[in-house]
């Protein structure tokens, strides 16, 4: 497990370092609050083969250029993503999560794990996308995402046969009908 918690200057060389010495045994990485990038991103999960577990909560730069980076490195062994409150995650975000941003379709199957809370700029699209890539969720927090509905509450109810825990609190366009489905 390596914590790298609220970083506000990172240098891509020391990332580089660290990937070199632990990426392949790396299964855990915490860069909450940090101002990590895309470029810092590619640079230090070009080795982890064994990540399980990315939180980057409260990281304002992860984006879609940072999904962009970040979805191919680890679409073969992330379980557990937590992007809580991170104000530039979007519905593209999301879809390169679930496989519909890359042209090779590359999506996070193995994700058991996904925290999406406070990340305002979501809505029905993304999480359609979502639900079709990633149907091993177990665990998805979507509190406090406003603009979502029961349109995308019906996918991921219907795809994602293995929900055990779905936080919709604060998620005001949901009415019955998700609680039906």
């Amino acid at each position: 497990c390596l914590v790298l918690l609220r970083w506000t200057t990172m240098s891509v060389n020391v990332l580089r370092c660290i990937s070199i010495a632990c990426g392949e045994t790396l299964l855990e990485l915490d860069l909450s609050g940090s101002m990590v990038a895309a470029p810092h991103l590619e640079v230090v999960l070009v080795r982890t083969v064994n990540l399980r577990t990315l939180r980057l909560n409260n990281c304002p730069n992860v984006d879609v250029k940072a999904a962009m980076a970040f979805v191919p490195l680890v679409s073969r062994c992330l379980q557990e993503l937590y992007l809580h409150r991170c104000i530039s995650v979007s519905n593209e975000v999301v879809q390169w999560i679930g496989g519909k941003g890359s042209l090779a379709g590359l999506a996070l199957s193995q994700l058991r794990t996904l925290d999406l809370s406070d990340c305002s700029n979501i809505d029905d699209r993304g999480l359609i996308a979502l639900s079709h890539g990633c149907r091993r969720l177990r665990f998805l927090n979507l509190e406090n995402l406003p603009s979502i509905t029961d349109k995308s509450m019906v996918e991921i109810c219907t795809n994602c046969k293995k929900i055990q825990l779905l936080n919709l609190n604060g998620c005001f366009g949901i009415t019955n009908k998700t609680v039906s489905a």
